[in-house]
């Protein structure tokens, strides 16, 4: 019933991966190979402004990797007139030229540094020797008189200037396409566009999208990846919808539909995640999740096993997973997993084309009990309501309010899913009184419909009643105490408004070692309810990764005052005394993948060319919705892109080569932006020069260097404080 949501125990157990996958050994071929990548993008920028520089004539003193402020850099060492090295600061790379100068500070005494000493050798004005347009443009605006040396940037023609300039930007997109090339010359695995399941609440969950759809084209775009399913719908039109041609898994016809993204949590989205394979070999991650029932069975899964069958269910993709999760929710699952036996792995390696002998072996996993904390919140009005749904068969409609299902009261309203559950299995009618405006406790008649897929539940999901095809809203305003529960003992009380919560860390964790380590549990945040964070999203989706040992302490608010209250985690029961259960067992499945192979060099280039311009494109489109449909907290720094790198390196070179396609495609974009200090603001004072016959004054040029530099430098400082989480991208 519940996923981990976006402030979960969840995602701060990834972070933690992400620390112990860098620190193995063995993943350090990997970790060099990102470094080499991301160096390889900068250094062909670099090369890109060296070469053409050298072709125009222009002496070059410096060509860096990274910057060595202060004079510190790693290595360095002289080749005829221009010194190599590597800088300290590993965030881009500069060809320093005779008279060009980035530093505003420095700009002048790169200017007078430039000119011929003609003055200093007695020689006058008058006598200078003749000088043509093309050879030098402009004479310096500190002394009008003295030439430049000829090997200068500065004496250099506008064109050539210009040409020295874009050169960087050049050689990012010639190498994206070459490296596009290569990558589908040798196989990219592709995730195509297959729904592995829907958040609740989301454009795809009410279009009553299921696992195993198959999304087949996007506006124009035929035949998408699961990538273009995420950019088109994060750069795509929000206001408008976007249409989607969807092959239903159920009868294999064709279904167009809209939907309208959601960008309440920050990038617009519609609530789908990608198809999964039961096969537990994500990259960077174990195979299952710390703290579970997954983790906590013996004998304990391998990286690599292939799950086919639980219970007496035959299991064959993810969909037949999902099916299987729901229907023995509450009870243990007998898992029989396929298994490369010990060694054999290699030997088949060696041996190209031969699959290794696998093994089966039979592990019990045990239930997930929902937790709870005694606290009954009431059952808000309709969110949402599903397309062919009992409910839109009844005529149920948004903002209306259930308030007694069978002739009984809502009651928890965690336990009203499996009371309509109860009755669309026995195949009975269920009468529901509703509230509507000026037409209070009108009562409706429907047929639940049996739920066959757990709901996926993010942090600011409202509550699925899927069996009728509706979610409600839980406001997190407290109605009941549960008898016996922490929170009877504790200051709570009905009327009080739950504000915030943060985890407690118990004394000693259950279990080995390896399922949590203590300070990562102890660095979780705190949660605050609200737009961000809904109640169902906290129960299902938050609370669902806590153990039962854990605590949590609840800022509640009575009035204008507030206090704080630490209470104990208990199994949600139902009506009953039922212990109710989660689907989520805990495990970290592979993605569903198909390898994308050119059948010739032709058809490489072709793929290459292709990806080539949607990645400049996007970089494009995506600089055009920041601040407006993209929020500024989405940008990543150094930190978001090494994670990425590495992310994409384990899913092998091809991919890789895609990422860094990416990667230089974006370098040529925001370095041809006209911001001074960057490629693109020397082009527009090149193409003032151009038009104007003469150079802009060096006071306009200082100045608006100057604040050039300051812009670059407060949004790296930006970036990285997103990336350390200093600043909250929520």
């Amino acid at each position: 019933m519940g996923s981990p949501g976006g402030h979960t125990l969840g995602m701060h157990l990834i972070a933690s991966n992400w620390i112990l996958w860098l620190a193995t050994p063995a993943n350090w071929p990997i970790i060099l190979a990102v470094a080499g990548g991301l160096g390889f993008v900068i250094f062909v920028h670099e090369l890109g402004h060296f070469l053409v520089a050298k072709a125009c004539g222009v002496k070059c003193e410096k060509f860096y990797l990274g910057f060595d402020i202060y004079g510190l850099k790693l290595c360095k060492f002289q080749w005829g007139e221009t010194e190599y090295g590597i800088g300290i600061l590993p965030l881009g790379g500069y060809v320093k030229m005779l008279g060009q100068d980035d530093n505003p500070a420095r700009m002048a005494e790169e200017t007078r540094r430039a000119q011929l000493p003609s003055q200093a050798a007695g020689a006058s004005a008058d006598r200078a020797p003749p000088l043509t347009h093309g050879d030098l443009p402009s004479e310096p605006v500190s002394n009008p008189h003295v030439p430049y040396d000829p090997r200068s940037y500065m004496a250099q023609s506008v064109p050539k200037r210009m040409a020295i300039i874009s050169a960087g930007v050049i050689m990012n997109v010639i190498f994206a396409f070459l490296m596009a090339t290569v990558a589908y010359a040798l196989g990219v695995p592709e995730t195509p566009c297959v729904v592995g399941g829907t958040l609740v609440g989301g454009a795809a969950w009410q279009a009553g999208l299921e696992p195993g759809d198959k999304i087949t084209r996007i506006g124009k775009l035929s035949h998408p990846r699961f990538e273009d399913l995420k950019s088109s719908v994060t750069l795509g039109d929000v206001k408008d919808g976007i249409r989607f041609t969807v092959e239903r898994f159920a009868d294999n016809k064709s279904q167009d539909i809209t939907l309208y993204p959601d960008s309440s949590l920050g990038l617009p989205m519609i609530g789908i995640s990608g198809g999964l394979v039961p096969t537990l070999n994500r990259p960077g991650f174990p195979p299952t999740v710390p703290l579970t029932a997954a983790r906590r069975a013996t004998p304990a899964f391998k990286v690599g096993d292939t799950i086919v069958q639980i219970n007496q269910t035959p299991i064959h993709d993810n969909r037949d997973l999902e099916l299987a999760f729901a229907k023995y929710v509450d009870e243990p699952i007998h898992v029989t997993v396929n298994r490369i036996k010990e060694g054999e792995k290699d030997k088949a390696v060696a041996q190209a084309g031969k699959k290794p002998p696998t093994e089966s072996i039979d592990i019990s996993v045990q239930p997930t009990p929902l937790l709870d904390i005694g606290l009954m919140m009431p059952l808000g009005p309709i969110a949402m309501v599903q397309k062919n749904s009992p409910a839109e068969r009844a005529g149920l409609k948004v903002g209306e309010k259930i308030v007694a299902v069978g002739g009984q009261p809502v009651g928890n309203p965690f336990t009203l899913e499996q009371r309509l559950l109860k009755s669309a299995a026995a195949g009975k009618t269920v009468t529901l009184k509703i509230d509507r405006s000026g037409a209070a406790g009108t009562e409706v008649t429907l047929t639940p419909q049996v739920q066959q897929f757990p709901e996926l539940y993010q942090d600011n999901s409202p509550l699925a009643l899927s069996a009728i095809g509706v979610a409600c809203e839980v406001p997190p305003t407290v109605v009941a105490v549960q008898p016996g529960s922490a929170a009877a003992a504790a200051d709570i009380q009905p009327g009080d408004e739950i504000v915030s919560e943060k985890p407690v860390a118990p004394a000693k964790l259950p279990g080995p070692p390896d399922l949590l380590p203590d300070e990562e549990l102890g660095s979780l945040p705190t949660v605050e309810f609200g737009k961000k964070l809904s109640w169902p999203g906290y129960i299902l989706g938050v609370l669902s990764t806590f153990t039962p040992d854990m605590k949590v302490q609840l800022t509640v608010k009575r009035g204008d005052k507030t206090h704080t209250v630490e209470l104990g985690l208990a199994e949600m029961k139902d009506d009953k005394g039922d212990v109710m259960h989660t689907p989520s067992r805990g495990f970290y499945w592979a993605q569903l993948t198909i390898m994308h192979q050119a059948e010739s060099w032709g058809e490489a280039v072709h793929a290459g060319a292709a990806q080539t311009v949607d990645s400049l494109l996007m970089v494009y489109r995506f600089l055009q919705k920041i601040g407006t449909q993209i929020p500024v907290t989405m940008l990543s720094g150094p930190v978001g892109i090494i994670q990425q790198a590495g992310y994409e390196a384990q899913q092998g070179f091809a991919k890789f080569l895609l990422f860094l396609t990416l990667l230089s495609a974006n370098l040529a974009v925001v370095n041809f932006l006209p911001i001074p200090v960057l490629d693109g603001g020397h082009m527009v004072f090149l193409l003032y020069e151009g038009l104007r016959g003469k150079p802009a004054s060096e006071r306009i040029v200082v100045g608006f260097t100057y604040a050039g530099l300051i812009f670059l430098l407060s949004l790296m400082l930006f970036v990285l404080a997103l990336d350390t989480g200093l600043i909250s991208r929520l």
